[in-house]
């Protein structure tokens, strides 16, 4: 009779806890792995020094589409903004905004590629962003908020550009070198364009200077290339080197920015 009370007392205590509201599932956002794990987010940079980043003033902007990421080291930084339709980035040190071609990386990975490729990012779906150089991938982590970036300044695409990159590409390669560009299909000449075919131009002088890194380039250069020509197409996305003539030819949108410097480089290579 005296195990009556104790067992009411602990059906009551079972009773108690079944009253007592479900736990709550996670949140699929805390499921994601946390870029920021470990990163300090006070805006000091290497040896505790106040960063010059500025806070966002626009609170709707996702923080890793917007912010200034730094190598663990802390001796190379950059601020990202992906927040519109032209992916922009100024990296520490410099007051020049570069904006970003984005083409298809590896696996679910996406690259953001400067005009003159030696800017190379990833981003993966995480939002994780890394740096592709020489010396191999070098994590940056987000560890401050900053100021969204203006868009930087439509590259002119005139007589004297063309003829800049003809002594660019006489220095590096020894040889004369003519461009071109080739807009007669072309709408309008919007910024995009622009944009675009001042990409173009710049992974062509890119490729040059790659196949040129050694005698046997330049000498293969010198020999048999005469020209580069841009040409705008509809929906074509292809560099080939036909004769004397590297031709490159795309729609250079912000979409559609043409093919990049590893595919002239390979046309180049594979033609001479």
């Amino acid at each position: 009779m005296k195990l009556f009370p104790r067992l009411f007392l602990t059906c009551a205590a079972v009773a108690s806890c079944h009253a007592q509201a479900p736990p709550q599932p996670a949140h699929a956002g805390d499921l994601a792995p946390r870029v920021e794990d470990g990163v300090a987010g006070d805006g000091r940079g290497a040896g505790g020094a106040p960063s010059a980043v500025t806070t966002t003033t626009d609170a709707k902007a996702p923080k890793l589409r917007l912010g200034h990421y730094s190598a663990p080291d802390g001796l190379y930084g950059l601020v990202l903004d992906r927040t519109g339709p032209l992916v922009k980035t100024r990296v520490d040190g410099t007051s020049v905004v570069l904006d970003l071609a984005v083409r298809r990386g590896a696996g679910d990975r996406t690259r953001l590629v400067s005009a003159t490729g030696d800017l190379d990012l990833e981003v993966d779906k995480y939002g994780r962003v890394t740096r592709l150089d020489v010396d191999g991938r070098v994590p940056l982590l987000r560890d401050a908020d900053a100021a969204a970036l203006p868009d930087p300044p439509v590259p002119a695409v005139d007589a004297a550009a063309l003829a800049a990159l003809g002594v660019r590409a006489r220095a590096r390669c020894g040889a004369t070198v003519d461009f071109a560009v080739d807009k007669s299909r072309a709408g309008d000449g919007s910024p995009a364009l622009s944009r675009g075919l001042h990409h173009a131009l710049e992974r062509a002088v890119g490729a040059l200077t790659a196949v040129c890194r050694d005698d046997a380039g330049r000498t293969a250069v010198a020999r048999k290339l005469k020209h580069v020509r841009v040409v705008v197409v509809p929906a074509v996305d292809v560099a080939s080197l036909r004769g004397d003539t590297l031709e490159v030819r795309a729609s250079f949108t912000d979409e559609a920015r043409g093919p990049f410097l590893d595919e002239m480089q390979t046309a180049l290579e594979r033609g001479l």
